[in-house]
């Protein structure tokens, strides 16, 4: 088995950590710059049975392998749209489900939801039993901007990772309508609850790695990829914004202040 990722990037450093806490034997890292155009032979020469591929650039090293090999994909936010079998992996997106599970628990009187989502993101509504999520679907930024016009009377607006419609200038004036409405943003990172997101849930990358790390003995034991179900990370951290919450007039119970891994500012 061999890893290709850039371990010069923290979270895959910690990711590749992950993995090796879990394996039982030893595992070698290589950078994608270093398998470009030679990765075949880097796996005849290391007789690899799985490549674990962290990042895009890695999994465009090796998704043109032979699908004889199975491939473990890590480090991405999406599953890759391919049509490629013997291939597994856990994808970084948080789903919606966990931020109702979160509000549930914590925040009853959250009640309406505001969302919008792209064909890119859909995917994270499935199973979602909440039946007063509002939802709007959105090819880029100028219909991201138009739909928040639509969430006037909503509780909280939920954010997804859409590479569609977030950018600057759309988070801008999402952050303008959050706070002119006093309607908290939830998601999507520690950034965006520094910048006045009221909370986010994240994956931790340790623990994706040893989330990757038990899927790779599984492939192993099925003898192929294909029969391990894609996922999604099973541990996510908590980032709060303090200063979000009092501007809205939010009560935190002790017990989520306690639960986050950072609280801000």
């Amino acid at each position: 088995m061999i890893i290709v990722g850039d371990t010069q990037i923290k979270p895959v450093a910690d990711a590749v950590k992950g993995i090796k806490d879990v394996l039982p034997f030893s595992v070698k890292a290589y950078a994608p710059s270093d398998v470009k155009n030679r990765l075949s032979s880097i796996i005849e020469k290391e007789d690899a049975k799985v490549v674990i591929a962290l990042g895009r650039d890695a999994f465009e090293s090796a998704f043109h392998l032979p699908e004889t090999i199975p491939i473990i994909y890590g480090m991405v936010v999406s599953p890759p749209n391919v049509k490629r079998q013997n291939i597994t992996g856990i994808y970084l997106e948080t789903p919606v489900g966990e931020y109702i599970s979160v509000i549930n628990k914590f925040f009853p009187r959250i009640k309406k939801i505001g969302m919008v989502y792209s064909s890119g993101t859909e995917r994270l509504l499935e199973s979602t039993d909440y039946p007063h999520i509002k939802a709007y679907k959105a090819k880029d930024s100028y219909a991201f901007i138009n739909a928040l016009k639509s969430f006037g009377g909503m509780d909280a607006l939920l954010l997804l990772p859409d590479r569609n419609f977030l950018s600057p200038t759309s988070m801008e004036e999402a952050y303008l309508f959050s706070f002119r409405n006093k309607i908290p943003i939830l998601g999507i990172s520690e950034k965006y609850v520094k910048d006045g997101a009221f909370f986010a849930l994240v994956f931790d990358p340790q623990d994706i790695g040893r989330q990757i790390g038990e899927t790779a003995k599984a492939v192993l034991a099925e003898g192929s990829a294909s029969k391990v179900p894609v996922s999604s990370p099973a541990v996510f951290n908590l980032y709060i914004n303090t200063d979000t919450a009092k501007k809205m007039n939010i009560q935190m119970p002790d017990e989520f202040i306690k639960r986050a891994k950072r609280v801000y500012p």
